[in-house]
């Protein structure tokens, strides 16, 4: 999943980084896709931990975008 979100924003972005990540993040998921299982129903502790992570990532990236367009 990674890879597919981090090659598109190298490629929009001009970021090398994200770009060389979302390829091998890409890579090494379709490697390993018969390793892939069926999605299992989600419990409500593990959607509060999710909630978190991703607000956490989202205001990572805001403060990495805002301080990359500060330059």
């Amino acid at each position: 999943m990674l890879g597919v979100l981090w090659l598109p924003m190298g490629l929009f972005l001009d970021n090398v980084i994200f770009l060389i990540l979302g390829f091998t993040y890409l890579a090494i998921g379709l490697a390993n896709k018969d390793k892939w299982k069926e999605p299992q129903p989600i419990k409500f502790s593990q959607q509060k931990l999710m909630a978190g992570l991703l607000l956490v990532t989202i205001l990572g990236v805001l403060f990495t975008l805002i301080l990359g367009w500060r330059r």
